[in-house]
């Protein structure tokens, strides 16, 4: 191992062996001894209680169970309830954010609504949108619903401060294009509060709509907000995206002379980090994919990349964390690649001399080098990498100032999906949540669970000082039906308090 990565991740005093948390499932409903699907899990303080709450619902809209809330019993005691409020239905929903939207003091979200019609079925534009829901502070449900605006296929979101610092803006991240086509170009926009404030009804026009990109991205899975410094010395939120072009940064500058910049795009720049995976990706060259002046180096101990392969759209990353360490924010990013894909890869910083790219520069995602490590593969003998990895996520879980990072699993996939067993020469790993850590220079991991895990959210849910996990099983109906889904806590029983 290089000497670079050793001296920046060789932490690590507790290893995954002394790792420890107590499971507590808080949903295995049946419903008429029909499997509830789920998909998407949250932890905001809904009750501004001082207890991170969990938050869940099934993605596309197949079965529209609604938006579940389950209280946490922080300081009244004693269980999680049995049985969730539902604060909104109808939606059609895939990814949400939580935020203090209208600026009342309690938090809010915005989800990106009609998913399924649209990316499934391919629906016209309009039946893709993005709303907000107005918590009302007195426990009342359903809650209020505000347009915000939207397109088709919209997949992933974020809220925060990309361009100024006065008013909260959200960014739409589509998965396709119209019709279901996953190599065609979609667009990414910009929403802005209007000046009359951001409560615009359904039926308004919504929210101010802007362009960021509509050439560069296709089949955006995930996405990362991180804080940076512009140019001029501005703190604004930046997007690691992972998607068919690799990983990379999408950020805003007020500043459009910025010389280090690949792609710009006006005051948009777009920062290629990594091609991410490659093995499996034939049949053609998608137009716009991002390049850059200097890849990553590829691992020697990288698998051989197979001599032929199906036409497909396999390539790129799926999911990816940025995890920090004490002497970095921007330490290592582990990645799980490619599309739905396999293999876990870890992206660290190396030395690399010269003066457009001095290298291994800290707190900084830019100005460096990138060395591709592969790790492992979760399922063997697929031809396409499809595979579990869905959700990473990078937290310090043993208060040592170094993160940590969960790899979600949400299972086999494809044709082997009805069971975890041998499937013609697949050999599939088992679904559920593992946990990694460095530990000399090392990465070691440890199962924490083997049920199915689509998401992950991580907060300190018993208010003891230590970041706990909770996790919920992906079961989307048509697409991967997990047989057996849980929402499942996890709380530390390990940390430094």
């Amino acid at each position: 191992m290089i000497a670079s990565l050793l001296a920046v991740i060789s932490f690590g005093p507790n290893l995954p062996s002394g790792v420890a948390f107590e499971t507590t499932v808080i949903d295995d409903r049946k419903l008429n001894n029909r499997t509830l699907p789920s998909y998407w899990i949250s932890a905001p303080d809904v009750n501004a209680d001082g207890y991170p709450d969990i938050v869940t619902y099934p993605c596309c809209g197949w079965y529209d169970i609604g938006v579940e809330y389950w209280e946490n019993p922080g300081l009244k005691g004693g269980a999680w309830p049995k049985a969730p409020q539902i604060i909104a239905k109808g939606l059609s929903p895939v990814a949400s954010q939580w935020e203090d939207i209208d600026g009342d003091g309690d938090l809010d979200f915005a989800m990106a609504v009609g998913y399924g019609d649209n990316f499934v079925n391919g629906l016209l534009k309009e039946d893709g949108g993005i709303m907000w829901y107005a918590n009302p502070g007195d426990g009342s449900t359903p809650w209020p619903a505000y347009y915000i605006g939207g397109d088709i296929a919209e997949h992933r979101l974020e809220i925060g401060f990309f361009t100024q610092t006065e008013k909260l803006e959200i960014i739409s991240l589509p998965i396709t294009g119209a019709n279901n086509a996953a190599m065609s170009d979609f667009a990414i926009y910009l929403y802005s509060q209007p000046d009359e404030g951001p409560a615009t009804p359904v039926g308004s026009s919504g929210w101010k709509k802007t362009l960021v990109d509509s050439t560069h991205y296709h089949l955006i899975h995930s996405v990362t907000m991180k804080k940076y410094l512009t140019s001029e010395g501005l703190e604004l939120d930046s997007l690691v995206i992972s998607s068919q072009e690799g990983v990379s940064l999408l950020y805003y500058d007020p500043n459009d002379n910025v010389s280090y910049v690949p792609v710009e795009i006006g005051r948009w720049n777009i920062h290629p980090i990594s091609v991410g995976e490659m093995r499996f990706f034939r049949g053609f060259t998608a137009t716009g994919n991002l390049t850059g002046p200097a890849g990553p180096t590829y691992d020697p101990n990288l698998p051989t990349p197979m001599a032929e392969g199906p036409v497909g759209i396999s390539g790129g990353s799926s999911n990816s964390g940025v995890c920090k360490t004490t002497s970095d924010k921007f330490s290592f990013i582990p990645s799980g690649e490619p599309m739905h894909g396999n293999t876990l890869v870890v992206y660290t910083k190396e030395e690399h001399k010269g003066a457009t790219c001095p290298g291994n520069v800290p707190n900084t995602l830019f100005n460096t080098n990138w060395r591709r490590e592969w790790k492992e593969d979760y399922i063997k003998g697929r031809d396409d990498g499809a595979g579990g990895i869905h959700h990473i996520v990078c937290a310090d879980f043993d208060n040592d100032g170094n993160d940590e990072f969960l790899v979600a699993l949400s299972g086999a996939g494809g044709e082997c999906e009805a069971a975890y067993a041998e499937c013609g020469d697949v050999i599939p790993e088992s679904p559920g949540l593992v946990y990694y850590a460095y530990a000399n220079g090392e990465l070691e991991k440890k199962w924490l669970s083997h049920s199915s895990a689509a998401r992950i959210a991580v907060a300190d849910f018993d208010q003891d000082g230590c970041m706990d996990i909770a996790t919920t099983g992906y079961h989307a109906v048509g697409y991967y039906e997990d047989p057996d889904p849980k929402t499942i806590l996890f709380t530390n029983q390990f940390c430094k308090k």
